[in-house]
This record gives C-alpha cells, structure tokens and sequence, in this order.
C-alpha cells in the first residue's frame, strides 16, 4: 500500500512538471493541456479530467510559479528563477513585439511570438516601466506595412513552400525578358515593401529571388520537390578591391578564397544567393568589383552593364 501511494505521487509529480513543460512552450486551454498529457508516451490511453488539470495549475501556483488566464488560455508570465534584464534589453524585446504587428509571414510571427512569450516568462522586469515604453513605441514606431493584396500572394506563396511540390513559372528575368522554368519554392516573405518567392531552378542549377511583380503565371506540378541538401548549384568568383574591400561584410555562406593576404584585394565565393540578386548587387560596387567566374556569369554582368550604358548613349563592343 504505502509502495502505490508512492508511485502515484511520483506520477503525479510528473504530470505537473509535465503540465509546466507544455505551458512553458506556448500558451494553452484546458483541453490542449488534457491532449498533451494524454499524448505522452509514459502513460498511453489514459484519459484526464478538467478537475484533474486545474488541481495541476493549483500546485504550480503554489510552487511559485505565475499562472494567469488570457482568452481562455493559460500561460506563464513569471518563474521563481528569473533572468535580469535592463531597460534596453526589454526595449529591444518590446520593438520586436511590435514589429510582429506588421510582420505578414505566419510562420514567421509564430516562431518570434514562442521566443518572446519564453523570454519574458523568465526574465525580471519589476523596475522597469513596460507601458512607457510601450507608450513611446506607439508614437515613434513606423514602418511599411503590406497591403491586403500582398498579404493574399503572401499565403499562396507560403503554401506553396509547405506542399513541396515543384512549381511551373513563367517571369521576365533581370533582362525582362520571358523566361519559364520548373522550380522548388523553398521560402516566401515580405521585404522591402515586395513580396519575394526564393526558389531553386534545376535548369540552370541555380537559386532564384522572385519578386511577385516579376511572375507571370505560376502553377502547382504534382512532382514533389526533392531535399534541400541535393541541390546542386555553382559558385559564381568575383574580386573587390580598394576601400570597398577593406569594408566588407561576407554575406552568409559567403566563402573567402584568397587566404587573407591582403585587406586591398579580396576573392569571394557566392552559390546560394540568387543569382539576378546578386549580378545587380555586385553593379552597385562599380568599378571595385570584378567578377571572375564562370564565363557565363561574366557574359551575363557584362551585357547588364552594356544595357546600363546604353541610357547614357554609350555603346559597348561585343
């Protein structure tokens, strides 16, 4: 007898560590939590009570820990071990709470609410006036937000990169002309006031940033897109030199090849950038970049910079 009063406080004790766990990760009703606890490979098929769950909110109460309900949701705003953070620190949490509000990509919004809701579950904020800075952040924040119409194109995107299946598109290419190709969606977002779809092209095998303006059509194949580590794409070698040099950041997964022997002249690599992106990206260092290889990519930037030079009524030679 004592033994099973034993194990059944043990369980017990185990269930409300578990019932925090499933707080901890994100605000959650009565029913989540019963599904939860019900899903847990430890005691498969047995079923829970409401009464059985407030009994577990009642103990992590006690226990110190601030449980409040918010839309008939349960969540965790205060743990007994706390981290201490200063003015600034939840000044920068708080713009980024305010960003989500015009920020379009579920996704997105979703992975940064669980980080913020985790953040501020932990941390100590008793001297620090959060509504003035809330306050603050309403008459100074601004920012761009998308319109009905690109928050629509926006879902359809993302939706595309969740069903993995290859897409059929037709678009003008930094030319303008028409192009059309078979491609895997691998991420949609906002920015810069567009909304961008980042693909993978097999034909040529290289990474595509399509703004929606640019597509002219798109359409779902029932071929399934295959895994990101199978891509096979080619890196494109260019050279700054000067002030330029000695300033710049790689982009990630941006590869220096010369061995950092000098700060005056540096070789980079570049595969995963689009590559539209990146031919316009590297016209703008002028003439402290050149770009090496390969041979397509340099016929490619020099008829770009031959059409720039046309609208100054300079013709280049082929």
């Amino acid at each position: 007898m004592v033994k099973s009063s034993i194990d059944n406080a043990s369980l017990s004790a185990f269930r409300v560590f578990e019932t925090l766990k499933c707080l901890i990760k994100s605000p959650a009703d009565v029913n989540d939590i019963i599904q939860y606890l019900e899903n847990l490979e430890q005691e498969e098929g047995k079923a829970y009570s409401k009464a059985v769950v407030y009994k577990y909110l009642t103990t992590l109460k006690f226990a110190g820990v601030n449980i409040q309900r918010k839309k008939c949701k349960y969540e965790v705003t205060d743990l007994p071990f706390k981290i201490k953070l200063d003015k600034e620190s939840m000044y920068a949490i708080e713009i980024l709470n305010k960003i989500l509000d015009f920020t379009p990509e579920n996704d997105l919004v979703k992975d940064l609410q669980t980080f913020i809701y985790s953040v501020k579950m932990r941390c100590s904020s008793d001297n620090i006036d959060i509504e003035s800075i809330e306050k603050e952040l309403a008459n100074q924040f601004a920012t761009h937000k998308a319109n009905e119409s690109q928050v629509n194109t926006l879902r359809v995107y993302e939706k595309y990169c969740k069903d993995k299946l290859k897409l059929h598109i037709e678009y003008y290419d930094v030319f303008g002309e028409k192009c059309i190709n078979i491609c895997e969606p691998i991420e949609a977002k906002f920015e810069d006031s567009s909304i961008l779809l980042y693909a993978y092209c097999e034909n040529p095998n290289q990474f595509l940033e399509l703004n929606s303006n640019q597509i002219i059509d798109i359409k779902q194949t029932p071929q399934s897109c295959k895994n990101v580590e199978n891509y096979i794409t080619y890196s494109t070698v260019f050279t700054l030199s000067g002030r330029l040099a000695k300033r710049y950041t790689p982009r990630p997964l941006e590869i220096r090849m010369d061995n950092g022997l000098s700060d005056d002249i540096k070789t980079f690599s570049n595969k995963d950038e689009s590559k539209d992106s990146l031919y316009l990206r590297l016209m703008r260092y002028s003439e402290s970049c050149k770009l090496n290889s390969p041979k397509k990519d340099r016929e490619i930037m020099r008829k770009l910079i031959a059409e720039t030079l046309k609208n100054y009524g300079i013709e280049v030679e082929k």
